[in-house]
């Protein structure tokens, strides 16, 4: 006899966990990117039904890779040369992630990057733009 999957025991009036992920685009070709699409692409495999994932693209600008979930951009500013380039900002999120948090209302975030990239979450509550 077969046993259930996990998704088969989920308890009741559970839909799934939202998770917001905040690092590099999973569809860039550094080893941050390459680690997160690892994480997230085996637990979506894994469990389908149980994770709904968005993330914050840092330095999202072209890739090597598809992203299986849905990727929310920084801001862009147009340069004098009259190129697209990366808010100075909102390299990290700083702005777009507060935007995000109010609307997704994420169960989880998950920050992955370099610690001086990710100073802007280490806040004490009172000090929170979003909650």
């Amino acid at each position: 006899m077969a046993e259930p999957s996990p998704s088969a025991m989920k308890p009741p009036g559970f839909e799934c966990l939202r998770i917001l992920i905040v690092t590099h685009s999973p569809v860039l070709p550094t080893g941050t990117a390459e680690t997160t699409r690892s994480i997230f692409n085996t637990l979506l495999e894994l469990y389908p039904d149980d994770y709904e994932l968005h993330q914050v693209g840092l330095q999202h600008v072209g890739g090597v890779a598809d992203a299986k979930w849905p990727i929310h951009l920084t801001r862009v500013e147009v340069h004098p040369s009259r190129r697209w380039i990366l808010a100075k900002s909102d390299l990290n999120g700083e702005e777009t992630l507060p935007t995000l948090l109010v609307r997704l209302k994420p169960d989880v975030v998950f920050a992955f990057n370099d610690p001086q990239d990710l100073e802007h979450l280490c806040v004490g509550m009172t000090e929170r733009r979003a909650r």
